[in-house]
């Protein structure tokens, strides 16, 4: 891979941004959708479309975030978490199937 592989700026910025809407996104809501390339596009695409680059390390306040996103509820997706775009996708896109099956399934509290 070489640098046209790399994570376009709009696309590191979405992920970004996804990091604090799903931070705030509750169950139960619509999926929180971020501005790419001027359409709105659902996080789960955002992480989708970061793992298809190659994989850079994300600015370290932003992997603080995250790691406050990926509470003791998340200690393993927080041991897998290792400073990367890639890795952040993921959690990002098992934090949020996790929050809608939790809905899905009724529980109250998440």
């Amino acid at each position: 891979m070489g640098q046209e592989n790399l994570i376009p700026r709009a696309l590191r910025e979405a992920l970004i941004t996804a990091v604090f809407e799903c931070a705030d996104w509750r169950s139960g809501e619509p999926e929180p959708q971020i501005s790419l390339d001027l359409k709105e596009t659902p996080i789960s695409l955002i992480c989708d479309l970061v793992a298809l680059c190659k994989d850079e390390p994300l600015p370290a306040d932003y992997s603080r975030v995250l790691d406050c996103v990926l509470d003791e509820r998340w200690n393993d997706l927080r041991a897998r978490f290792d400073g990367s775009y890639h890795t952040a996708a993921h959690c990002l896109r098992v934090l949020f199937n996790e929050k809608k099956e939790r809905f899905r399934r009724n529980e109250s509290r998440f």
